[in-house]
């Protein structure tokens, strides 16, 4: 399933290269690159982030544009980390979905200093700062 999702986010670029959709294009890209560095996959996901970037540079989006570099600049920091974990993915999926650490424990069986545990981990791993940067990756962490 996981390197469906990719797959498919690829295809999505590519169309909406050849549409001229640029700000959807742009906003697949950093979709693109956010999915690849959870699967591990390093290396395309520093070229995915790059050419988001190029794609922000191009619409001219200071918001798509900010990202962009602070993202670069957060990846560079954490290097090659690992590819989140399945239990990871659950875990952040239902904080994606805004679901509490106390409703996440009790539907996952788990306490919540292990919720707690694998969402740093998380967010170590994408180089994010917490949930709120969570919710704003529009695809889930399946």
């Amino acid at each position: 399933m996981e390197g469906r999702n990719i797959d498919l986010l690829k295809k999505a670029v590519d169309v909406l290269t050849r549409s001229g959709a640029r700000s959807t294009l742009t906003h697949a890209q950093y979709e693109l690159a956010v999915k690849l560095k959870i699967e591990g996959r390093h290396d395309e996901a520093q070229l995915a982030l790059r050419e988001f970037r190029e794609s922000a540079m191009a619409t001219g989006n200071k918001a798509w544009i900010e990202r962009a570099d602070d993202t670069m600049r957060r990846w560079s920091k954490t290097g090659d980390t690992p590819k989140v974990s399945s239990k990871e993915r659950k875990v952040a999926n239902l904080a994606q979905a805004g679901l509490s650490n106390g409703e996440i424990a009790n539907r996952l069986h788990l306490t919540t200093s292990t919720v707690e545990f694998h969402l740093s981990n998380v967010y170590r791993k994408l180089a994010i700062s917490g949930r709120s940067e969570l919710r704003s990756i529009l695809v889930p962490i399946l």
